[in-house]
């Protein structure tokens, strides 16, 4: 049952708002705990559910039983837990068969488990109780949102809540563009990605570097909107999670476009796998990085392509690490960079869903015109029947709303327009949504 689902909309995420809305403020974060493993469970079941369990539980134990006075002992007690999350990653995706979409939660808390237990062996935190730690590691919407905080910074956010009117309207406001992008424009792109699938040997170049485009806008609309909806939901509830997640248009560069995507695993990585430093070695560097984005991907993916993907990805953040290469990199106009990071991304991106060599070396083919250049008359048509959700999908890609805003700002009667037509648009997006998401219910 996937977050997109009527019951986990309907029934799970409103029982636990309310029911977090209505205890005392000092249970408020245990509710929410709660919350997140009954998602875990009607989400993805038992596996899903006892998977979850084990990876807090063992971060916890791990915390409990290490012991700090040696450096062996410390050594002892990080390899142990990094070696049980990953067991419990391997045994959830590959074990159970958990899709990537329920792996996501799973790898968070893994992630925030690893960085606790480094940072107990380096006599930066405490052993907090058991409850607490499950608490802030599976609080629901930190199973969509993050966000990758230390403990401390997170015990902190909870300390620091407070509901106003304000926090609550643009919490509603994240809630439903993230509905909007996850049930509107991601999943009428994956649809269409199957279809197109089928006719995978014969993609011609405009045919390979569309669908490249189109897998992207799937996975960052639904990535981009399951994120706005945990922060929107924490947000109304008076947690203001950091910004994590940002418009990738435009990014000069490999790094700053992983920036963008993905902040707070740009920041986790900083912190846990390269030490808080920028000084590493260029092969140390690398050889962290490619572990780190191969295990990921392969976890995630689960196929030779994501592996592959990982590899390169690695290699180009290394390199744009060098000093000379960097100095060189300046010297090209920043227009001619976007373009080449753009193009990155999109060889990239195609690479996690190629199970094999075939696969991979089929659509690089297809990329590179082996068969013919224009664009075939039934991707044409496959198109042509999901317009809408494409058009917008790429759209919404480039930061409209923001410059919305600031010319609102700047205009009083645009600003009286935005304030009109804003709440009227999200309810016509929110009942759409429904009746998208009831017609998908009955048809299944």
């Amino acid at each position: 049952m996937a977050l997109t689902s009527l019951p986990i909309l309907l029934y799970v995420i409103p029982a636990v708002m309310l029911l977090t809305a209505l205890v005392p403020p000092r249970r408020k974060t245990a509710v929410l705990g709660l919350g997140g493993l009954a998602y875990a469970y009607f989400a993805a079941g038992g596996a899903g559910f006892s998977m979850l369990v084990l990876s807090v539980s063992g971060a916890w134990l791990t915390l409990r039983l290490m012991h700090t006075e040696t450096k062996a002992k410390r050594r002892c007690g990080v390899l142990c837990g990094v070696l049980w999350q990953i067991a419990v990653l391997v045994t959830a995706r590959f074990g159970f068969q958990l899709p990537a979409a329920d792996m996501l939660p799973l790898l968070l808390c893994a992630m925030l488990g690893t960085e606790c237990v480094l940072e107990r062996a380096k006599g930066r935190m405490f052993v907090p109780p058991l409850l607490a730690y499950l608490s802030g590691a599976c609080a629901m919407p930190h199973l969509w949102a993050g966000p990758l905080m230390e403990f401390p910074a997170m015990r902190t956010m909870t300390e620091q809540r407070s509901v106003t009117a304000e926090k609550i309207g643009q919490g509603a406001t994240k809630c439903v563009t993230g509905l909007f992008q996850m049930v509107l424009l991601s999943v009428p792109l994956q649809t269409l990605l199957t279809e197109i699938g089928s006719y995978a040997d014969t993609l011609s170049l405009f045919d390979a570097w569309l669908l490249l485009l189109i897998r992207y806008c799937a996975v960052w609309h639904w990535f981009c909107g399951a994120v706005r909806l945990g922060e929107g939901l924490a947000l109304m509830l008076g947690y203001q999670h950091p910004a994590s997640v940002r418009h990738t248009v435009g990014a000069g560069s490999l790094r700053e476009f992983c920036e963008r995507f993905c902040g707070a695993v740009t920041e986790w990585t900083r912190r846990t796998v390269l030490g808080r430093t920028d000084s590493l070695p260029s092969g140390t560097y690398f050889l962290r990085m490619a572990l780190l984005l191969c295990v990921t991907g392969w976890l995630l993916c689960g196929t030779l392509g994501a592996v592959v993907c990982g590899f390169f990805a690695a290699a180009i953040l290394t390199l744009s690490r060098v000093p000379s290469l960097r100095r060189q990199l300046d010297t090209v106009p920043l227009f001619l960079r976007q373009v080449g990071t753009a193009l990155i991304v999109l060889l990239l991106g195609g690479m996690p869903f190629c199970t094999g060599y075939t696969e991979l070396l089929r659509l690089h083919m297809a990329l590179f015109g082996a068969n013919g250049t224009p664009l075939s008359r039934t991707v044409g048509y496959l198109c042509g029947t999901h317009f809408l959700p494409l058009f917008f999908a790429v759209l919404l890609l480039f930061p409209i709303a923001p410059l919305i805003e600031k010319y609102a700002a700047e205009q009083k009667t645009a600003a009286r327009i935005l304030a009109v037509c804003k709440p009227v648009a999200e309810l016509g997006i929110l009942l759409c949504c429904m009746a998208e998401l009831l017609s998908q219910y009955l048809r299944g």
